[in-house]
C-alpha cells in the first residue's frame, strides 16, 4: 500500500490528512509499521497515536537538507514541538513502534534489528476529559504521510494483555 502525502497534515483544521488508522481498543496494545520509499526534503512519515488534529502524538521519519532524522512530536490543544530528534542512516526502510498503557505512550524505532526508546507522552493528554471541545470518538492508532509518499509494508496493532509494559521509568 502507498500512502501518498497531500497538503493536509495531522494538524490541519478541518483537514484530510494522509493516513490509515484503528481504534484503540483497550489501554495495553502495541502497534508497529514498517514503511519504506524515498524521504523527500520535508516530508514527515510513520506511525501516531491520534485523537484530533489538536491532540495527536507522532513519530516519523523526515529530511532536512541532506540529512534523515526520526522524531518526536507532541501536538496537545496549542502546543505543537518536536520533542526528540535522532539523524539515522536511513537506507530506504524503518519500523516504528508505539506500546500504550493507561499512564503513557511510549515511541520507539528500529536500528540494527532492535528497538530504541525515542520517548514518551501522558496517556491522559490524548482522552476525552482533555481535548476541546469535549467529543469522543477515542485514540487511533495510524501510519501516515505528509509531503511526500510512503510505501507501507505491514501494520500490525495487538493488545498486550499479558505484559507489564507500566515501567514507569
Amino acid at each position: 500500500m502507498i500512502l501518498r502525502g497531500g497538503k493536509d497534515g495531522l494538524s490541519t483544521p478541518l483537514g484530510h490528512p494522509t493516513m490509515i488508522a484503528l481504534r484503540q481498543q483497550s489501554f495495553d496494545m502495541e502497534a508497529v509499521v514498517h514503511i519504506e520509499g524515498e524521504v523527500q526534503c520535508g516530508q514527515r512519515s510513520g506511525l501516531c497515536a491520534f485523537y484530533n488534529n489538536e491532540h495527536h502524538y507522532d513519530i516519523f521519519i523526515t529530511k532536512e537538507q541532506n540529512e534523515h532524522a526520526v522524531c518526536l512530536r507532541k501536538r496537545v490543544a496549542d502546543i505543537d514541538v518536536i520533542v526528540e530528534r535522532h539523524a539515522v542512516d536511513y537506507n530506504g526502510s524503518i519500523r516504528f513502534k508505539i506500546e500504550s498503557n493507561d499512564e503513557w505512550y511510549k515511541f520507539f524505532y528500529e536500528k540494527d534489528g532492535e528497538f530504541f526508546e525515542l520517548g514518551k507522552g501522558r496517556s491522559s493528554l490524548l482522552a476525552t476529559e482533555v481535548t476541546f471541545p469535549n467529543s469522543f470518538t477515542g485514540t487511533f492508532f495510524g501510519v501516515f504521510s505528509e509531503q511526500g509518499s510512503i510505501s507501507v509494508r505491514s501494520v500490525a496493532v495487538k493488545e498486550l494483555n499479558d505484559v507489564d509494559t507500566r515501567n514507569k521509568t
